[in-house]
């Protein structure tokens, strides 16, 4: 299951679903709030998001899966694999960093004075700043623009509220299945910090960095990217032969 970042669309993983869906069975979303999944303009909590995937596996008779996430995505499924352990066989994180324990109470601050300064902005100069950085690559940068643009500024502003009271809450430990954590070789430095701290603290983990590519490394460098997570599936025997 591929859940992407804040602000974007299922088309994060287009490549990921066409390279895939040949030897897995493979879902896209759009989380609520983002996308073609926006209802309303009232922040969209990781519980209420959380339900609604699980709710379409329900649908689809899925009992456990592995839950690949980009940043925002990232910890909304280590959200799930606290809450719902028997859902998750093992979680892969691009430009993730740990929801437990994440960042202090002082970043929580600064980052929502990033919320109030989005208010401030013109909608063109918000979508154009937004790809810029979240995307390395120009293509990708042009996807981010656009996938904020269709997601629109109010959400935009809720989404980040909300998302800063999850991150503040956090969960009360990690989750204990197999884990990939992968960095572009352009992220922000404190996500690469956090990211190899990370790492160091799960049992069962795997360190790789996507080279050529930064926030959004999955879309960035796709062909780089889809062998990392192909390797890292292999080794742990996920292969369903469904699409």
């Amino acid at each position: 299951v591929f859940t992407h970042g804040f602000a974007l669309v299922h088309e994060t993983w287009r490549e990921q679903v066409e390279r895939f869906s040949e030897s897995h069975r493979t879902l896209v979303w759009d989380v609520p709030g983002c996308g073609d999944a926006i209802e309303t303009t009232e922040p969209v909590r990781f519980d209420v998001a959380s339900r609604r995937l699980l709710d379409v596996l329900d649908d689809e008779g899925i009992d456990e899966t592995v839950l690949v996430g980009q940043s925002m995505g990232s910890l909304l499924n280590q959200y799930i694999a606290y809450h719902h352990p028997d859902r998750v066989r093992a979680l892969v994180h691009v430009g993730g960093f740990p929801l437990h324990d994440g960042f202090s109470g002082r970043a929580i601050k600064l980052m929502g004075v990033h919320v109030k300064l989005l208010g401030l902005m013109p909608e063109n100069l918000l979508y154009n700043m937004f790809g810029r950085l979240v995307a390395h690559a120009p293509d990708t940068r042009e996807y981010a623009r656009l996938a904020g643009e269709r997601t629109g500024k109010e959400n935009m502003i809720a989404l980040e509220r909300a998302y800063l009271e999850d991150i503040d809450e956090g969960i009360p430990e990690q989750a204990v299945v197999p884990q990939l954590v992968v960095v572009g070789e352009h992220e922000y430095s404190p996500i690469r910090t956090k990211a190899n701290e990370w790492v160091e603290e799960l049992s069962d983990s795997r360190y790789e960095t996507v080279p050529d590519a930064g926030h959004l490394a999955n879309h960035d460098n796709p062909t780089a990217f889809n062998e990392i997570l192909s390797a890292f599936l292999h080794d742990h025997k996920v292969v369903t032969g469904h699409t």
